[in-house]
């Protein structure tokens, strides 16, 4: 909603707020943008990296495809890695 101040399962600010929903102050004021930054990563990462590794979408079918699932599972892990590592460097304590 619009008048939300943090996240209700974790509780992380979702606007530029001095208090969470739990009450604690966070240590600038300012939401957490390297893991926001880090979780786009992540699943750009996970969606691109089958596609890059030859796996490709072919719909519906009766079993999963191990392969496409294990690099979809390293391109997240790279992905959140790379996507943490951009944000702490834009959006890190100045």
């Amino acid at each position: 909603m619009k008048d939300d101040k943090a996240c209700l399962s974790c509780g992380a600010p979702l606007r530029w707020v001095k208090a969470s929903a739990a009450g604690r102050e966070t240590a600038t004021g300012k939401p957490p943008m390297a893991q926001r930054v880090s979780m786009i990563f992540m699943c750009l990462g996970a969606a691109i990296m089958p596609a890059a590794m030859g796996h490709e979408a072919t719909g519906m079918s009766e079993s999963i495809d191990w392969g496409a699932a294990n690099w979809a599972g390293v391109g997240g892990a790279c992905g959140a890695v790379f996507g943490m590592l951009i944000g702490a460097v834009f959006f890190g304590k100045k």
